[in-house]
């Protein structure tokens, strides 16, 4: 076929030359715009957009094209699948302070973790927390369980952690373990809320400081989101 032959006129949306679609559109769109006539390509074009693979040279083309012909930016994003890891923190306050350890497949490996930390030598008030990292501004780390205590009242402040399966799932997971091992905890959980640490376990006023750290760790949260209304972050390496 001759390069100046008018593919416009029979062009349906099928491969005719190329293998892949998107590079016959490129010889005809000229055309199109000439004849204001692109209704056809964009149809097309948009199939190919929702498709494809986000990230193949097809679906890029496919991107540029469509933006030529409607003169609009036309961006796409790929949504981020939603994951979650645990960490154990010998001091949830102040990590550096203690044992650390982070990027734990399951609840029940930071467990017996957890329960490794001798009270003797504890730098502050020991806990479990996880990590969701889901692509938007709630991405971090956030207490899940702080000296046998559950911290589901404060997780569920924030509407991303109380609509997230994968949270509402660790919190049910872990108030297994902890009716499953209570008896074996119950005398390292009362010595541990009996001791004071003088970086972490202290109060202020009449309010421990646990709670006003925890208020403000929902504080934070929640102000990123008002910050930052519909916006996503960038995902941070950890």
């Amino acid at each position: 076929m001759d390069h100046d032959e008018d593919l416009l006129g029979f062009w349906d949306g099928a491969a005719r030359i190329e293998t892949e679609p998107i590079y016959q559109a490129y010889e005809i769109i000229g055309n199109a715009l000439e004849r204001n006539d692109t209704e056809k390509f964009r149809a097309h074009l948009a199939e190919v957009i929702e498709t494809g693979d986000k990230e193949s040279p097809i679906v890029r083309d496919a991107i540029g094209l469509m933006e030529k012909l409607t003169g609009e930016s036309h961006d796409i994003s790929v949504e981020q699948e939603a994951t979650i890891t645990f960490y154990v923190a010998e001091c949830t306050e102040f990590p550096v302070l203690g044992e650390y350890h982070e990027r734990l497949e399951t609840l029940q490996e930071a467990m017996d973790l957890y329960e490794k930390i001798p009270a003797e030598r504890m730098s502050g008030i020991k806990g479990i927390g996880f990590c969701l990292e889901d692509g938007s501004i709630y991405d971090g780390n956030f207490d899940l369980m702080v000296m046998g205590e559950m911290q589901t009242e404060f997780i569920n402040e924030i509407p991303q952690y109380r609509d997230s399966p994968l949270v509402q799932k660790a919190i049910a997971d872990m108030e297994k373990i902890l009716a499953n091992q209570k008896e074996k905890n119950r005398p390292g959980l009362k010595r541990g809320r009996n001791r004071r640490s003088r970086q972490c376990h202290w109060r202020t006023g009449n309010k421990p400081y646990k709670r006003m750290k925890k208020e403000a760790q929902v504080s934070q949260h929640m102000n990123r989101a008002e910050i930052l209304p519909g916006q996503k972050r960038k995902q941070q390496s950890r």
